[in-house]
């Protein structure tokens, strides 16, 4: 069982990735986090109402849901989980400490993916991945998922004449 984080901004290109880390990581079953990462505020009443949030749900358009619930029936071979999360904290102790909590072994990140912050309080997923001391995979989606062998151009052959 391998778990993948994949941050996102709740854009449906983010989904995009799955079908190449099924194919990478065949036969291994995947659990997959779609994550949004948050910075807490250090106001006491906000963070009694953490538990209350669901603010941040509005971001999380139902094609990106029905995305992620067509994808784990499309991959159920391959896929156990697709969980749709957002990560509240500011520190790179509380990263880790989710990392560690959630078993994630690679955090993959999309090649060319302007990830857009959703929130005043939302945080550049960058500065926590490449301290996190977790492997990195980047995906490109511009690149087939298959590349097919180059061939010798075709040559026309003349019927010869006897």
């Amino acid at each position: 069982m391998k778990t993948l984080l994949i941050p996102t901004d709740f854009q449906l290109e983010t989904t995009h990735c799955v079908p190449q880390l099924v194919h990478r990581f065949h036969p291994q079953k995947l659990n997959i986090l779609m994550v949004h990462l948050v910075g807490i505020t250090d106001s006491v009443g906000e963070l009694l109402m953490l538990s209350r949030r669901s603010a941040e749900n509005r971001f999380i358009s139902d094609d990106f849901y029905r995305t992620c619930h067509n994808l784990r029936k499309s991959y159920a071979d391959s896929i156990q989980d697709i969980r749709i999360e957002f990560f509240y904290g500011n520190t790179m102790a509380a990263f880790k400490n989710y990392l560690d909590a959630n078993n994630v072994d690679t955090i993959v990140t999309l090649k060319d993916l302007d990830y857009e912050l959703l929130t005043e309080r939302s945080l550049d997923p960058d500065a926590f991945i490449n301290r996190s001391g977790r492997n990195v995979l980047t995906i490109d989606l511009n690149k087939p998922l298959f590349e097919l062998p180059k061939q010798a151009p075709l040559t026309v052959l003349e019927p010869e004449t006897v």
